[in-house]
């Protein structure tokens, strides 16, 4: 099932590992659990052993103050240019991904997918990628397009299993590292095929 996370009423937050030095617990996954808007007792966080892939944007992300993540919420909430879903069973959280509108209006960037450990490989990734589709869909877009670290090998080809391909852009990553990150992108009608 998936939901639009404003409307979630009982969320199970999984984000990335208890000993993730990008996004730490205390500073990172404790204040964006708090953003969701259920009551504290509707609430479960749990976290999973280990750490996480640093993505090149997290040197951006994290100069920016909470108000731009509470914003960033309230607009995917309101969902013609922002989106955010959550896959979920029983109550429990099993992914998540978000979305926005590009410049061009008939494009969308698919962002920040993640799939809980124990839910990867029962297709979770893939209905995630059809509902930012479908929401592309309703807003009159035509393409979804995403960035995926270069290194990132099982990523890149779960989402040419899902119907994306290179576009053959390439761009630094960023925070001074020396990786890529590749484009990839897809037509709505195939990711919806």
């Amino acid at each position: 099932q998936i939901n639009y996370a404003g409307h979630i009423t009982a969320p199970v937050l999984m984000l990335n590992g208890r000993d993730d030095a990008i996004n730490p617990y205390e500073s990172s996954q404790v204040p964006l659990f708090k953003l969701f808007g259920s009551p504290s007792g509707k609430k479960k966080h749990k976290t999973y052993p280990g750490g996480h892939f640093a993505y090149g944007w997290y040197d951006d992300m994290v100069r920016e103050p909470e108000q731009t993540w509470r914003d960033w919420v309230a607009e995917a909430a309101v969902g013609d240019q922002k989106t955010l879903l959550v896959a979920e069973e029983d109550d429990h959280w099993l992914g998540v991904v978000g979305a926005f509108a590009r410049v061009n209006p008939l494009e969308v960037q698919l962002i920040s997918m993640w799939v809980a450990p124990k839910a990867r490989g029962r297709g979770v990734a893939r209905d995630l990628i059809r509902a930012v589709a479908g929401w592309a869909l309703g807003r009159g877009s035509n393409r979804v397009v995403l960035f995926v670290q270069e290194a990132n090998a099982p990523a890149q080809a779960l989402y040419e299993r899902a119907g994306f391909r290179p576009t053959g852009d390439r761009a630094p990553a960023s925070g001074g590292r020396s990786a890529f990150k590749l484009v990839l992108a897809a037509s709505v009608r195939d990711l919806l095929a």
